[in-house]
C-alpha cells in the first residue's frame, strides 16, 4: 500500500511537471530522500518549486523548497523546518497537515514528506489542485 502512495505521488508530480512545462512552472511533491544534504542520510523535502521565466505569461523565475528536514548518520530525529525563508508558500496553499521530518539511527534511517493537499497558483489563478483521498487501512 505505501508503494502505490508513492508511485501515485511520483506520477502526479510528473504529470504536473509535463503539463507546467507549458507555463514554466514545475512543482514537485518530493518525495522523502529528494534532495540530500551534504553528510545527511536522511532527507525530506515536501515541496520543490521551480517557475521559469516567462514574460509572455506574467511569470518571474522563482526557486525554492519547503518542508525540509535531514538527519547525519547517527544523528537522531529532525522534526522538519516548516518555516518558508525562499517564499514558496507564495504559490502553492497546503492543505490538511504538512509533515517533513527524518531519523537517523544506527538500527535505521528514515524520512517522510507529506501533506493531504495542495493548489498551486499562478497569476492568481489555481493552476493545480492536488488532494490526496484518505484511505482505509487493510
Amino acid at each position: 500500500m505505501r508503494r502505490d502512495i508513492r508511485r501515485s505521488a511520483v506520477h502526479a508530480a510528473l504529470a504536473v511537471c509535463t503539463a507546467a512545462a507549458v507555463t514554466g512552472a514545475c512543482f514537485t511533491m518530493a518525495s522523502p530522500g529528494a534532495r540530500a544534504a551534504d553528510g545527511d542520510v536522511a532527507n525530506s523535502v515536501l515541496a520543490d518549486l521551480t517557475i521559469s521565466n516567462v514574460p509572455a505569461a506574467g511569470l518571474d523565475a522563482f526557486n525554492g523548497t519547503f518542508g525540509t528536514a535531514g538527519s547525519p548518520p547517527n544523528g537522531g530525529p529532525d522534526n522538519g523546518d516548516l518555516s518558508d525563508p525562499s517564499g514558496v508558500l507564495d504559490y502553492p496553499t497546503v492543505r490538511g497537515q504538512a509533515v517533513a521530518r527524518t531519523s537517523a539511527e544506527p538500527e535505521k534511517n528514515w524520512a517522510q514528506a507529506q501533506a493531504s493537499g495542495f493548489t498551486l497558483s499562478l497569476n492568481d489563478r489555481d493552476f493545480l489542485r492536488s488532494v490526496r483521498e484518505a484511505q482505509a487501512e487493510p
